[in-house]
């Protein structure tokens, strides 16, 4: 069998022209091709070769001979044919069909080429042209090119038709023309025709398109043009102004809720301070007190938030701030007498978090500034705040007063406020340690949320 795509001509498969006879003689290499002996080949025709019938449905008897009948009329021909081999195996040819004279005689002469390969190789292509153009054509996107000179060489993609435009309409077209109304795009262009790459926002017919746009280079990396894609994000944008116009509506009414929470707190604050101007007895005052105080340090968290840009996180250094200095009036400490000390870090809880965080810090301040400077003692309350980067944050009230007793434990210890810091923290799954000497310290870990 001849190698696929190798000419092999029938210089003795001339026939000589006669009415009705067109018997030919062959190489071997038509022997080869045909994969037939030259027993099998000699007194045939080359329609005996062949199939019944052509790819297009002519009969091989009827259609082969008007090749040859307009060959012997001196019109070369060149044409693609089906041949078949003993096995039943069919092949593509190229064939030729020439009249030439030798010594005053005429002869046909047949050349054949196996393209075999070569009609894979095109079926091949056309079925990856046509996956692509079946891609290209219907996604909702826009594909364009254009060469140097700003015109259009490839203008695909469904998204065309929302620019009033179909498949293929552009090519031929300056961009520069189409879009003189859009400067975004003829910038664009200009750009990437200087070598750049980018990817801008363009609002054409009336729609809104995310398009990139990139040299478009041969393999020398020559610059011959611009490739550029653009996908038309209108409806998209519609929804994203949908949502965010729908999350401004939330944040007002988290932000109102927080109001009317705080001033609702502020009014049971102000209940605990006019209820306080009828009782006399210290006990209850102090009853009295502790509470107004553990609600104001829940309406400063309200209160944060609602002056906040974040509703889902407070900063505690800034409540801490706040609520420290607040404690101080409250007990009337004096500031000659005791010293405050803030080392607080920037830290952001969740509302969950801050709500028993601000108690406990509420807890800690007020008994060291209730018990730990009782009788004018002089000494030093300080607050620290930090993480420690391991997504721990640590809390600590330290003063310098009297100190804690030498038989204390918080466990058996009377205090309300105590058993309060001690639950809270349980809450937060965090620990407190507390330390005697040579400061009074507790300290709270707690996981950041």
């Amino acid at each position: 069998m001849a190698d696929r795509g190798e000419d092999v001509r029938f210089e003795s498969a001339m026939v000589k022209l006669q009415a009705d006879e067109m018997a030919f003689r062959v190489i071997d290499r038509a022997v080869q091709i045909f994969g037939r002996s030259r027993e099998e080949i000699l007194g045939h025709t080359t329609y005996d070769f062949s199939p019944e019938y052509q790819p297009d449905g002519s009969q091989s008897r009827q259609k082969g001979p008007l090749f040859v009948k307009a060959a012997l009329q001196g019109v070369p021909q060149c044409f693609e044919w089906k041949h078949s081999r003993p096995d039943g195996t069919l092949f593509d040819a190229e064939v030729g069909l020439t009249i030439i004279t030798i010594h005053s005689s005429k002869y046909m002469q047949a050349s054949v080429r196996d393209i075999t390969d070569r009609k894979l190789a095109e079926a091949a292509l056309k079925e990856s042209e046509d996956r692509f153009r079946t891609v290209v054509t219907n996604v909702p996107i826009v594909i364009f090119a254009v060469d140097r000179n700003g015109v259009f060489t490839l203008s695909e993609g469904k998204g065309l038709a929302t620019l009033g435009l179909q498949p293929g309409e552009a090519v031929g077209l300056s961009v520069f023309d189409v879009y003189r109304d859009v400067p975004m795009i003829t910038e664009s262009i200009r750009r990437a025709l200087q070598g750049e790459t980018l990817n801008t926002v363009v609002e054409a017919g009336g729609r809104v398109f995310d398009a990139w746009y990139s040299p478009l280079r041969a393999a020398s990396g020559e610059q011959h043009g611009v490739i550029g894609v653009a996908t038309d994000i209108t409806e998209r944008q519609r929804a994203e102004e949908l949502i965010k116009a729908s999350l401004r509506e939330k944040e007002i009414l988290l932000k109102e809720i927080h109001h009317r929470v705080k001033n609702n707190l502020q009014v049971v604050s102000s209940l605990f301070n006019l209820q306080a101007q009828t009782i006399t007895q210290p006990e209850v005052l102090d009853v009295l007190r502790e509470s107004h105080n553990r609600v104001r340090s829940m309406s400063l968290i309200h209160q944060l938030l609602y002056q906040s840009d974040s509703l889902a996180a407070i900063n505690l250094g800034s409540y801490i701030r706040s609520l420290v200095p607040s404690l101080f009036r409250s007990y009337a400490i004096d500031r000659e007498l005791v010293s405050l000390v803030l080392d607080v870090e920037h830290v952001p809880l969740s509302i969950d978090a801050a709500i028993p965080a601000g108690l406990i810090l509420n807890e800690l301040v007020a008994n060291a500034l209730k018990h730990g400077f009782a009788g004018q003692h002089r000494g030093r309350l300080t607050v620290r705040l930090y993480s420690d980067g391991d997504g721990i944050v640590v809390l600590s009230v330290a003063d310098s007063g009297h100190g804690l007793p030498a038989t204390f434990d918080i466990s058996t210890s009377s205090s309300l406020g105590l058993h309060l810091v001690s639950s809270l923290t349980d809450q937060l799954e965090g620990t407190l340690t507390i330390e005697g000497a040579p400061e009074t310290v507790f300290t709270v870990r707690f996981k950041l949320f």
